[in-house]
């Protein structure tokens, strides 16, 4: 009885420390598309290079960052659709995503609105399943508009078997439909810049458990060490 008491403290002890987690990787990605809009023509454009965000960024310009977000982001809302499963996170709090274009020397970390969404096939795997998260940061400039620069990610697995409720872990660093996203879009004069990227290269750096799961494992360990003392001097 003493032993499956001790088993059963171990067992809440490390199910609660790896109930949460946050998943972080570090990337690099090269730009492979960029595309403009100016005040004489709203329709996009693909171009070489653009100088519309204050720096100039060029297709093959190479990007560097880091992603990280909570494996277990409570599900805002999941909407079944024939052999379609969509799932929203409404604002994930736990995202971190920085883009850093170091030719262009433009630097974008968030300071607002963070989105989460999966799609996935429940009855049809030949659809794609995918984990995109994004999140945009509003800036003031001078004359009283307002710049809005917008980064997302796209983790997608074109064989529809590996993502599904539960967000994806290390492994989305392999999957074969990932890539990576900007835009700047100044809303005094209606200028834009569209940047499209693919990862080059991604790497799981390590899986944290959250502060409370902390918490709980210390718990747990005191449990058992505080049977074990009971049980010695018995």
């Amino acid at each position: 009885m003493k032993k499956i008491l001790t088993v059963a403290l171990v067992g809440l002890a490390f199910s609660n420390a790896s109930h949460a987690a946050i998943y972080s990787f570090e990337y690099t990605a090269r730009v492979s598309k960029v595309e403009e809009e100016t005040r004489l023509n709203t329709m996009r454009t693909s171009v070489n290079s653009s100088s519309v965000a204050g720096g100039t960024i060029s297709v093959g310009d190479r990007i560097t960052g880091v992603i990280s977000y909570d494996s277990n982001a409570p599900i805002s809302t999941r909407h079944v659709n024939g052999s379609a499963v969509s799932i929203s996170y409404g604002y994930l709090d736990s995202l971190e995503l920085s883009v850093n274009f170091a030719a262009a020397g433009i630097h974008f970390e968030p300071n607002s609105y963070k989105w989460g969404y999966t799609f996935y096939g429940h009855t049809n795997p030949a659809l794609t399943n995918s984990f995109s998260a994004g999140t945009y940061r509003y800036n003031f400039i001078p004359g009283g508009s307002m710049t809005q620069e917008t980064a997302s990610f796209q983790f997608g697995d074109s064989t529809g078997t590996r993502i599904g409720d539960a967000l994806p872990g290390a492994e989305a660093a392999g999957f074969d439909s990932n890539w990576l996203r900007y835009q700047l879009l100044n809303n005094g004069n209606a200028e834009g810049v569209y940047v499209t990227a693919d990862f080059t290269d991604m790497k799981f750096t390590q899986a944290v458990p959250e502060p409370e799961s902390y918490a709980m494992l210390l718990v747990g360990l005191a449990a058992i060490g505080w049977r074990r003392r009971k049980t010695i001097n018995a």
